[in-house]
């Protein structure tokens, strides 16, 4: 029995450390709110390149592998296809309308105004 005794002394401690009261760990901090903000701002910054017809800025905010499904044109694949098309179309101005954020989703509502004169022109008529 004494041999088995270090070795039950051992178990016995690990027995007893595996139910000892593990510490409470703080709850993650609510960042709804500023992530919120962060995303409204990006639509804003989105907004302004696109009036702008600033393709450079437009760039980073279009993943490598977008694919654009449009209702009455073609299929669109790639951050490039997606910039070119972009560029051709920049008489085009957008107004924000209404951002909405629920959980991990977030939304954006927008008017698409065509600028007849073909220069960005961000006033309502």
């Amino acid at each position: 029995m004494k041999r088995y005794a270090p070795i039950l002394g051992v178990a016995m401690i690990l027995v007893f450390a595996g139910c000892a009261q593990q510490p409470e760990l703080a709850p993650e901090p609510d960042t709804t709110a500023a992530d919120t903000e962060n995303l409204r701002a990006l639509v804003g910054q989105f907004v302004d390149a696109w009036n702008a017809a600033d393709m450079a800025a437009i760039g980073p905010m279009v993943a490598d592998d977008v694919v654009l499904m449009q209702p009455d044109g073609p299929l669109l694949q790639g951050r490039e296809a997606i910039l070119a098309m972009m560029a051709e179309a920049y008489d085009i101005t957008m107004v924000s309308l209404l951002f909405k954020r629920g959980g991990d989703d977030a939304w954006q509502m927008s008017r698409w105004m065509w600028n007849q004169e073909g220069a960005a022109d961000t006033t309502e008529g």
